[in-house]
């Protein structure tokens, strides 16, 4: 059972924080890009597109380091091969 847990990657607490946290700030844009009043004479590129732009990008970096968290965290690669 201790050959399984060395095996197993640790979780990484500090990226998983700070990947949770990230997605309530993307969330937080969200919520308020909506509460953005938008006139219907706006063409398709109104002021809510840079937004949700950020938004987006934002969630996306946010689950990338909670996968990685997950996965054990970031570690160079001399880290790595070291058992």
């Amino acid at each position: 059972t201790s050959d399984q847990q060395a095996a197993r990657p640790r979780l990484a607490v500090p990226e998983l924080l700070i990947g949770i946290g990230l997605l309530a700030c993307a969330g937080a844009v969200a919520w308020q890009t909506l509460s953005i009043p938008v006139s219907p004479l706006y063409s398709k590129v109104g002021p809510t597109v840079f937004p949700y732009i950020t938004m987006v990008g934002m969630t996306i970096l946010s689950l990338l380091l909670i996968v990685a968290a997950l996965r054990g965290g970031w570690q160079p690669e001399e880290e790595k091969e070291t058992p």
